[in-house]
């Protein structure tokens, strides 16, 4: 892989990104609102199972990422791998993460939603400067990019399929181990909403700035297209 004139900010950009990714995961899980759709699986497993939220975090993308080898097949590259290193990070930064606040209990509904809020704003973050990096992404991105690459549809069209059909299997899970909604919420839904507005406005400021410039990312266009 290409890592430009400054590899090591790359690297740096993206393990910050993964940072702020995972932080963000552990304000929507702390807020019990609902988290990210694309997370929703994973927390959800997290609540019904007792597991720890970044083995179910690498459980549901493995999954994934098995799923996006069969759908391309012979026209798999090795580079795609990467993506088992970013897992692992992400994974691992979730427990960390889950760990150092395992004290904190939020039951005002109030600080529930403070707690949503910040963690859009920080998850939103951590998507912006992986995007900036163009290093690697996690396996559900990359699935995403798969099935677009292969039914020829819009990227933005099928990751919000790919959205809803998280929420839905995340809703069903939940009526399977609580007999009620629980981890897909309102702050799923606000999430699913919100993200991808935040994002570009990160964006448009780290471009305006000239990080993309200062992290050797010549090509700011490149992260649209993860193939």
């Amino acid at each position: 892989m290409d890592l430009g004139k400054h590899p090591s900010r790359r690297i740096l950009t993206f393990l910050a990104g993964l940072f702020f990714l995972s932080l963000g995961v552990m304000f929507s899980t702390k807020a019990v609102l609902g988290t990210s759709p694309i997370q929703s699986i994973p927390f959800v497993l997290n609540l019904g199972t007792g597991y720890s939220i970044g083995l179910t975090t690498m459980f549901v993308n493995t999954f994934f990422l098995v799923i996006g080898v069969a759908i391309m097949g012979r026209l798999y590259r090795l580079k795609y791998l990467t993506q088992i290193i970013t897992l692992l990070i992400f994974s691992g930064l979730c427990d960390l993460f889950a760990y150092l606040f395992s004290g904190i209990v939020i039951d005002n509904y109030l600080m529930q939603w403070l707690s949503i809020f910040l963690s859009s704003i920080t998850l939103s973050f951590g998507i912006a400067l992986e995007l900036a990096a163009n290093v690697s992404v996690m396996p559900a991105e990359y699935l995403v990019s798969f099935v677009a690459y292969r039914t020829k549809l819009e990227f933005g069209k099928v990751k919000v399929m790919f959205d809803i059909m998280n929420i839905l299997i995340a809703g069903s899970l939940s009526l399977f181990f609580f007999g009620y909604l629980q981890g897909v919420r309102e702050g799923t839904i606000f999430a699913a909403l919100t993200t991808g507005f935040i994002v570009r406005f990160y964006t448009r400021i780290l471009k305006k700035h000239g990080f993309y410039e200062f992290i050797g990312n010549d090509d700011p266009d490149a992260a649209k297209g993860r193939l």
